[in-house]
Order: structure tokens, then C-alpha cells, then sequence
């Protein structure tokens, strides 16, 4: 296992594009006179094609839950680090248009949401991608963000990933040949409390806006845990009816983690749920009652099995060894919380 911490112009340039269509999660969140409010100001500021401008308010999807840019901007960002090195002059284009289109199909999200028009929206990206990249702004505009990012803005970032490393090794025992490479890109101009990961080849991309260890652990820990739970699926999925009735269905449809309550979103409110538990049993196991109040925290959200599989992680788990097993003691323990 290897990791690194490094800036990406192309996700720069992606959420350059949000950022000057309308995108505001990031400044809700900025410190009114910090440089990150003044580059948001900066980008809205320039001039911009506006057949870009108009593609990349296609972003945006109103009335879908807490995050109107999922799961469009997720989608997009895939399509960025699938864009190929490029020679000066020339358009962006794919490395693999085919990959691109598998990915948007397997998104995590209600069919609707990856429908036949919204794969081919994806699939335009390098044009619009491009016409951003050639702006007379960019370059400007690059250079001042990686300037204000020097090496004393990315420690934290590297200390974050280390320390997540950490927790997978000494917490849970994972071998450090069984934890995936990963490059942290920094990326202050996304939602502060969003982490996106992307999986390139054989390594693992984490995007995020702030330096928190339990972001990139939450993320390292679904890879942990996705083969598990692929091959206990069937187990996992059949008492789905019993287990996101409909407050919790409602819940989990508003957080978007649902998109209904079939068995496939079942699966994904269960991985979401063990991962979630999983962050929360590692970064406070020295102090079980900050754990429980975090446990509870994420119960008032709609995550109502999370304080069940915390303590499923306390008394059960055993060591990667047996990790099949334990996720359906997992299971077991959700089936024990009254709804």
C-alpha cells in the first residue's frame, strides 16, 4: 500500500465549471474573508463560454434530497479522471469512453438518475471540459489555487491519510498489502462535507474539501468490506422488507442513499450503514462514549442501525479472517432494532 497527496488540475477544472454555473456548497461553509471565498468570487467573476455555463447547470437537480448536485457531479467527476493526457492544442477526450459509460450504468443511485440521457450528458464531457481548459481565466486562475495550496495547506492532508492508515491497520488489522494506493487530491471548491472517491486502474482517487482522517478511512472501509458483503448478498438482501420499512426507507431516500425500498437499495443502506459504524468504533475507541454519542447522532439522521453495528464491531469482530461471518452478525444485529 502506498499513498500520496497531490492537487489535480482536472478536478479544478470541473469544479471551476460548477463553481461559475452556480454551484454553492462549498462557500456556505468558507470563512468570509479567506482565500477560498475570494476564489469562488474570482471564478464567478470571468467570462465563460456559455454553452459550457449551461452545461454544467445540468448539474444540478432540484428537489432530490440533501445534495442537489448528486449524483450528476459525482458522475462528471468519474469522467474527468477518465480523460486522457492530452497534447497542447488539441480537444480533451476520453482514455476509455466505454469505462466511463459502465461506471454512470453501476452508479449507486435510482434508475431514473442514470438514464439513456444522462449517460450521453456524461459522455459530452470533454468538449465542455475543454472549452473551460482554454478559457482565457484558467490558467490565472490555476496558478492562484496552487499557489495558496503549498506544502504547509497539503500536511494536513498527509497526516489525515496517514492516520487512517493507521486505524485500518492497528483497529481492524488489515494488512497493509490488502489496503488499496490512494492519492488525496485536495479540492477546497466541493462541499465541505463531501468525500468523493474514484477508482482509476488499480488506485483509488479520494476528493475532498477538508483534511479529516475519518473521511478517507470511510472511504478505504468500503473497500474492506464490498467483496464481504458482494458475496453474502443474497443473505444481506432478503429481509430487506423487514429492515427499511418505511421511516427508514423515507429517511435514507431523502439522504440519498435509498432509492426506494427494494433489495438493492437495502444493500447500499447496509454497506453505507457498516462503514459508517466501522469509522466511528476506529477513531474513538479510546473513548466508547463520544462513539455512542456520534452512534446516536447518526440514528437522529436516519441511520437507525448504526448504534447496533457499533457495538457488533466492540464485541464481534474477530479480524479480517472472518469477516464474512461478521457481516452477517451484523445483520443479525439490525434485525434486533425496533422500527
Amino acid at each position: 500500500m502506498s499513498f500520496d497527496v497531490s492537487l489535480s488540475k482536472p478536478v479544478f477544472i470541473l469544479y471551476t465549471g460548477l463553481t461559475a454555473s452556480g454551484y454553492d456548497l462549498a462557500e456556505k461553509y468558507a470563512p468570509p474573508e479567506g482565500m477560498l471565498k475570494t476564489l469562488i468570487q474570482d471564478i464567478r467573476d470571468q467570462e465563460w463560454p456559455e454553452d459550457a455555463l449551461d452545461y454544467f447547470r445540468h448539474a444540478r437537480l432540484e428537489g432530490r434530497g440533501v445534495n442537489p448536485y448528486w449524483p450528476r457531479a459525482a458522475m462528471l467527476l468519474k469522467a474527468a479522471f477518465h480523460l486522457a493526457i492530452k497534447e497542447p492544442g488539441k480537444p480533451a477526450e476520453y482514455d476509455d469512453e466505454t469505462e466511463v459509460r459502465v461506471s454512470i450504468y453501476r452508479f449507486p443511485t435510482e434508475p431514473d438518475n442514470k438514464a439513456a440521457d444522462t449517460v450521453e450528458w456524461v459522455v459530452q464531457y470533454p468538449r465542455f471540459h475543454s472549452l473551460i481548459e482554454e478559457s482565457p481565466a484558467l490558467e490565472a486562475l490555476w496558478r492562484r489555487f496552487s499557489g495558496w495550496m503549498t506544502p504547509e495547506e497539503l500536511e494536513p492532508f498527509r497526516s489525515a491519510a496517514q492516520e487512517a492508515v493507521v486505524w485500518l491497520e492497528s483497529e481492524l488489522g488489515i494488512a497493509p498489502e490488502d489496503i488499496p494506493d490512494f492519492t488525496v487530491v485536495p479540492n477546497p471548491l466541493q462541499a465541505v462535507q463531501i468525500a468523493d472517491f474514484v477508482r482509476k486502474d488499480v488506485r483509488l482517487y479520494a476528493v475532498l474539501a477538508k483534511a479529516r482522517p475519518q473521511s478517507i478511512a470511510h472511504e478505504l472501509l468500503h473497500s474492506v468490506f464490498e467483496m464481504a458483503i458482494a458475496r453474502q448478498k443474497a443473505a444481506i438482501a432478503g429481509p430487506h422488507t423487514e429492515l427499511l420499512k418505511k421511516p427508514v426507507a423515507e429517511a435514507m431516500i431523502r439522504m440519498q442513499y435509498a432509492w426506494d425500498d427494494g433489495p438493492e437499495s437495502w444493500l447500499r443502506v447496509f454497506e453505507e450503514t457498516l462503514v459508517r459504524a466501522a469509522t466511528i468504533w476506529m477513531a474513538h475507541r479510546d473513548n466508547p462514549d463520544e462513539g455512542d454519542n456520534l452512534a446516536m447522532d447518526e440514528s437522529g439522521d436516519g441511520f437507525v442501525y448504526v448504534p447496533a453495528i457499533l457495538r457488533a464491531f466492540r464485541e464481534d469482530w474477530k479480524g479480517p479472517g472472518e469477516i464474512d461471518a461478521f457481516v452477517l452478525k451484523c445483520l443479525e444485529r439490525t434485525k434486533q432494532v425496533a422500527i
